[in-house]
């Protein structure tokens, strides 16, 4: 196995199970009674990590191959994806601990929804990285 398909599978590993988790969040926050908020934190810092780590995945990767792949379109669309799914998850994590500190329960918050719709944009987001990236549409 050549270092470039060790890489390569890291970083699919980390999408998968770091990253795939991410389609449960936005059911688990439309549905309280499914998890609680202890789950939900866990799950999005997890999410979180996960981004970090295909970061650093996907640099190294570019550096094997020389950097071709960098200049190509649909490689500056899912970096733009990337940086806008970081985000949403960002401010997800800051909604749920404002849901925290509000003493409101979870399923009487009106911060909910936000958390909900944030994270389906994240996970829509990741959908369509992983199109972009298998694809390699432009």
């Amino acid at each position: 196995m050549s270092l470039y398909s060790f890489v390569e599978a890291l970083h699919v590993i980390v999408a998968v199970g770091g990253l795939g988790q991410l389609a449960a969040i936005p059911l688990i926050a439309g549905n309280p009674e499914w998890g609680n908020v202890a789950l939900l934190k866990r799950m999005l810092l997890g999410a979180s990590g996960s981004l970090v780590v295909m970061l650093l995945t996907g640099i190294w990767l570019l550096g094997l191959e020389d950097w071709t792949m960098a200049h190509a379109g649909w490689f500056s669309a899912s970096m733009m994806l990337f940086l806008a799914m970081g985000a949403l998850l960002g401010i997800s994590r800051g909604t749920l601990k404002k849901i925290v500190v509000s003493n409101v329960p979870f399923s009487k918050s009106p911060l909910a929804g936000r958390l909900r719709a944030l994270t389906t944009w994240a996970s829509i987001a990741l959908v369509l990285i992983v199109f972009l990236m298998e694809a390699k549409p432009f």
